[in-house]
């Protein structure tokens, strides 16, 4: 039997803990993107040089 209290944790918790878990995906997906832009930036900057020495 399900008491009123516990029913109103689950509904509580539950969309809390997506939210959680929906925050930690979209976090991890910008720290990837962000390490990619750095990367890019690297290469960038090693071409730019790269170029200047041919220049």
């Amino acid at each position: 039997m399900l008491f009123a209290g516990s029913l109103f944790v689950q509904a509580v918790t539950v969309p809390l803990l997506c939210g959680v878990v929906a925050i930690a995906l979209i976090v991890l997906v910008l720290r990837m993107l962000l390490a990619q832009a750095v990367a890019r930036d690297v290469e960038a900057a090693r071409m730019r040089a790269e170029l200047a020495e041919v220049i």
